[in-house]
C-alpha cells in the first residue's frame, strides 16, 4: 500500500476545485455559493440579502 500526503499550505486548486463542485446547491436562495477565490456567500431571504464571510486562513467567520 502506499501512502500519498499532501504538500504543506493550500490545497492544490485541481483538488480544491473538485471538493467545490460537490457543494453545489440547487436552493434557488442561494445568490452565491461556493467557489474557487470566494471568502463569502449571499443568501436571499424573502428579497433582502443576507452575506455571509469567511476567512479560510484563519477561520474567522
Amino acid at each position: 500500500m502506499t501512502e500519498e500526503f499532501l504538500p504543506v499550505g493550500k490545497l492544490p486548486i485541481e483538488l480544491l476545485g473538485s471538493l467545490l463542485s460537490n457543494l453545489a446547491t440547487a436552493d434557488d436562495s442561494v445568490v452565491v455559493g461556493p467557489g474557487l477565490g470566494r471568502d463569502a456567500a449571499v443568501i436571499d431571504i424573502d428579497g433582502t440579502s443576507l452575506v455571509l464571510k469567511n476567512d479560510p486562513i484563519t477561520f474567522v467567520s
